[in-house]
């Protein structure tokens, strides 16, 4: 028997831009098909450049610090937040960025073939699935797009 609360960690999903008001039921049959993992303040939950992650990442409670060898500290995220996206399209890409736990955290790891299944189950969700990803990573790029503009001035 699991201790995990998996109404509470659908409602996270639920609020986040890639799971955005998919119904609870639904988000708690993917959670409880995926790898829930507790980790403690100091551990990573990704390594830049160490190895290919294991799937979709996304941060249940707590808080992450992201990270560059060369450039420190990124930025912080939290519940919602995802990492790990690429691993979603089969490539073999290492992180860009290490992942370090600041707080007791809870992170769901979603697998490329868990989520998959889930599609299957629910067809529905697939296509609401990747236009959320879709709109996520373009808000991610116009933003970076943005900031090396300004480094640039």
């Amino acid at each position: 028997m699991s201790s995990h609360d998996y109404k509470a960690f659908a409602k996270t999903l639920a609020g986040s831009s890639i799971f955005h008001n998919m119904p609870s039921e639904v988000l708690e049959d993917l959670l409880k098909a995926a790898k829930i993992s507790d980790l403690k303040p100091g551990s990573n939950a990704m390594e830049e450049k160490l190895i290919r992650m294991p799937g979709l990442v996304v941060i249940l409670t707590g808080k992450l610090v992201i990270k560059k060898t060369d450039k420190g500290k990124i930025t912080e995220v939290g519940p919602g937040n995802f990492l790990g996206e690429v691993s979603l399209f089969g490539m073999s890409l290492s992180p860009s960025a290490t992942a370090e736990v600041l707080e007791d955290s809870t992170l769901v790891i979603i697998h490329r073939d868990t989520l998959e299944k889930w599609f299957e189950r629910f067809p529905y969700t697939e296509a609401l699935f990747f236009r959320y990803l879709s709109t996520e990573l373009c808000n991610r790029l116009y933003s970076t797009t943005e900031l090396l503009a300004q480094q640039k001035k």
